[in-house]
């Protein structure tokens, strides 16, 4: 039996949510602390998954203060698309400034 694989879940304002690997996060802080593992990714990479599996605002967090989108992009997936806008619906309340 293989450990099932655990996500990060993004939601934009568009309503659209992505999930991100938590591996792809950890090798990212793996490839940062590796200098402090003389080197060795795979040490720095357990190291990051137990802290990861021990808590898990520390992925959110390290994702957050340490990745941008494009450091995530490539692994994410999409798991909801953007919510469709009925513009003639929220047309009336819709915020509104003369420019």
């Amino acid at each position: 039996m293989t450990k099932k694989e655990k996500w990060l879940r993004v939601t934009f304002e568009d309503g659209s949510e992505w999930d991100i690997p938590l591996g792809c996060i950890i090798s990212d802080r793996a490839d940062h602390y590796a200098k402090e593992f003389d080197g060795d990714f795979d040490e720095a990479y357990e190291e990051s998954e137990k802290l990861f599996a021990s808590d898990p605002y520390a992925a959110k967090d390290w994702a957050s203060g340490n990745m941008d989108w494009k450091d995530v992009q490539p692994c994410a997936q999409l798991h909801r698309a953007a919510r469709p806008v009925d513009y003639e619906d929220q047309w009336i309340n819709a915020d509104k400034e003369v420019v």
